[in-house]
């Protein structure tokens, strides 16, 4: 495994979207790292709130509805190209994993410029 980063110290919110729209949940320990020649970017969920916690709970009952996870934090954005340009020989194909509870969930993914600023993780079948 190469060297892992972090991408940002504290909280970042992600969007979880899916075919009935998108659920905001705030993540904890974003990281970067290659490993098996996949790019891993790994994060906890860790919900602030009543809500935050229902919606995880409804988007990780049904994990593969989710279609793209958007990330406006624009310094996870400037982190983690600075680490993929560093590292772009270690690698063919990137994947999304989190942490909910005491369950792991991975997505493999296409990584791309979000239109609004931060990133787009759009998930692949």
């Amino acid at each position: 495994m190469a060297v892992s980063i972090d991408l940002r110290v504290g909280t970042t919110p992600f969007e979880f979207w899916h075919e009935f729209g998108e659920e905001q949940i705030n993540v904890i320990n974003s990281k970067v790292f290659v490993e098996s020649k996949k790019l891993v970017l790994s994060c906890e969920a860790k919900p602030v709130d009543s809500n935050q916690l229902s919606d995880a709970k409804s988007i990780f009952r049904n994990p593969d509805q989710v279609t793209q996870i958007v990330i406006t934090d624009e310094r996870i954005l400037e982190r983690f190209a600075r680490y993929v340009n560093n590292h772009r020989d270690e690698f063919d194909c990137c994947e999304l994993t989190i942490t909910f509870g005491n369950q792991k969930y991975q997505y493999p993914v296409k990584v791309s410029r979000h239109q609004f600023g931060g990133m787009m993780l759009r998930v692949q079948a």
